[in-house]
């Protein structure tokens, strides 16, 4: 019974995978990466509000 769920689930997925197949593109990380500008990091400190300090304690 599960052998015959798992082969229809697989199914279903293989016919969607071809439904989107023309919709989906597909790209590598590394031509990707070029386009992408440099990473900044920004630290913002915050102060707890008293309901946040209460459960830290």
């Amino acid at each position: 019974m599960e052998e015959m769920e798992e082969k229809r689930r697989n199914q279903v997925v293989a016919k969607l995978h071809g439904i989107l197949r023309p919709f989906l593109l597909h790209r590598m990380k590394s031509d990707v990466e070029l386009m992408l500008p440099r990473k900044k990091e920004i630290i913002i400190y915050a102060n707890m509000t008293e309901h946040q300090k209460s459960l830290q304690d």
